[in-house]
């Protein structure tokens, strides 16, 4: 008997380290080892995995260390942001409310000790005023971020009376258009510098400058930054937001026309953590207006946007100036990853334009709102633009010409899908009343595809002429975009 219990016994003491390496089929697996830099007393996420499966998907933490960094793609783990905020532990469910790090660099990548700039995701906390900013760089080692957005339409229907000519994407049905094949790289050379490069081939094949960004930041103060080079100059709202994070497949035709977009120059831009205010302030190389509205501005592309120095001559100056008092609104306009925020930006831009065959001024007002899904943004631009008596260059227009738009768009986001109305009341000249003076109606829908790396958007644009007689130039068309 002695010899059975013997027996049994030695066989129970060799089963236990057996079994303690094979979890119970109904316990979790074990959390994920905690990184060095990470604090002992690190708490995991309160949320289960399918509530933040940020968290639950790296035991308990999120997957820069801290608790579900937050996702535009993935609405429940918005207000999740742990180690970013000041006052929270690594690892605790806190939202990003702008305050002080308070942890070392490991327990918080994101803020480095620095303030976040709210509910920013992973990558974009500090981030200086748009491009290829600040949030490309880890810690001190150097980073380079390439970048590429590729946008495809298709023209499903065009209107007898559709002309490219006059801002329609296409002009007879069936026609495929490369609308945007842009690639980019950026990064830094020192934690206070970083650079940006990026040309669009598809700009390219229709006789455009080769040049979209080619631009060196210097972080030389705590909230300031000096930009110089081809970069975005800072007026209207709508063109500062990305070609890629617009809510419909197209930005408006208004601001496409009336904004300068890119130049060659140098700019400083300031940026605090009260009320959220940001300004802008830069002189530029000077920029001719298409003599047709459509047209937009030409950027000096003849020129190379002016690389080999401006030989029209003249010079440009423009400012921007704006407020988020409840936090930011992040990168695009609609409210993806802000379903349970109320987030709001008031704004106001202008330019003063001294070019070689006309002189201009411009103004711009706007705000944009974001709230549980929706989003609303209004624009007012206008613009004035006389021939010089001297010019350098052929004068594009016969005489003063004074132009406005507004644009309003209001849009809404559940999860991956989303669905925006805008309307935009045009005048390219506020002297006369002819069949230029139009209302567009634009609708879209779409859906985000692989964590918002793709997406697939369908939009109708319907004109309304306010002199007759009324044109058939309506659009249905489809786009495929991939940005990365």
């Amino acid at each position: 008997m002695k010899q059975v219990l013997l027996a049994i016994l030695s066989a129970a003491l060799f089963a236990v380290p057996a079994l303690a390496d094979e979890p119970a089929a109904a316990a979790p697996a074990p959390a994920a080892a905690k990184p060095a830099e990470v604090q002992a007393d690190a708490k995991p996420c309160d949320g289960k995995k399918g509530d933040c499966p940020d968290c639950a998907e790296h035991g308990g933490r999120g997957e820069h260390g801290g608790c579900c960094a937050d996702d535009d793609d993935d609405d429940d783990c918005d207000d999740c942001c742990g180690g970013a905020k000041g006052d929270g532990k690594p690892g605790e469910a806190k939202p990003c409310d702008g305050k002080d790090c308070e942890g070392k660099k490991g327990e918080c990548p994101d803020c480095d000790g620095k303030k976040p700039d709210g509910d920013k995701g992973d990558g974009e906390h500090h981030r200086r005023g748009g491009g290829f900013g600040g949030g490309f760089w880890r810690g001190w080692a150097a980073i380079l971020q390439p970048h590429a957005l590729l946008q495809t339409q298709v023209g499903l229907y065009a209107g007898a009376d559709n002309q490219m000519a006059r801002g329609d994407v296409v002009e007879s049905a069936g026609n495929f258009i490369l609308r945007r094949a842009r690639l980019g790289v950026g990064g830094h050379i020192s934690e206070r510098i970083t650079w940006a490069l990026s040309t669009d081939f598809a700009d390219i094949a229709k006789g455009a400058s080769p040049i979209h960004d080619a631009n060196a930041s210097l972080h030389f103060l705590k909230h300031q930054d000096l930009t110089v080079g081809a970069q975005l100059v800072p007026f209207s709202r709508f063109a500062m937001l990305g070609s890629g994070d617009q809510a419909l497949a197209q930005r408006p035709k208004a601001a496409d026309a009336m904004a300068p977009f890119h130049q060659i120059g140098a700019s400083l831009h300031g940026h605090y953590d009260i009320g959220g205010i940001q300004w802008w302030a830069g002189a530029y190389n000077s920029f001719e207006r298409n003599v047709n509205y459509f047209g937009g501005i030409d950027n000096n592309s003849w020129l190379f946007l002016g690389a080999a120095g401006n030989r029209a001559r003249g010079y440009s100056v423009a400012g921007r100036i704006q407020a988020e008092p409840f936090g930011p609104l992040g990168d695009e306009a609609a409210s993806r990853g802000m379903k349970d925020k109320f987030r709001l930006e008031v704004g106001a831009g202008g330019y003063y334009n001294d070019a070689g065959g006309t002189t201009s001024w411009a103004g711009s007002a706007d705000i944009h709102i974001k709230s549980h899904g929706a989003h609303l943004l209004v624009e007012y631009l206008m613009d004035s633009a006389s021939p010089k008596t001297a010019p350098t260059v052929a004068s594009t227009i016969p005489d003063t010409i004074k132009r406005n738009a507004l644009i309003a768009e209001l849009g809404y986001t559940w999860w991956r899908f989303n669905a925006a109305a805008r309307v935009e009341l045009i005048d390219p000249n506020t002297a006369i009343k002819d069949n230029h003076d139009e209302t567009i109606i634009s609708g879209a829908i779409g859906a985000q595809l692989t964590k918002n790396r793709a997406r697939v958007q369908l939009q109708f644009d319907h004109r309304i002429e306010s002199v007759t007689p009324a044109l058939a130039n309506d659009t249905l068309f489809a786009q495929f975009q991939v940005k990365l």
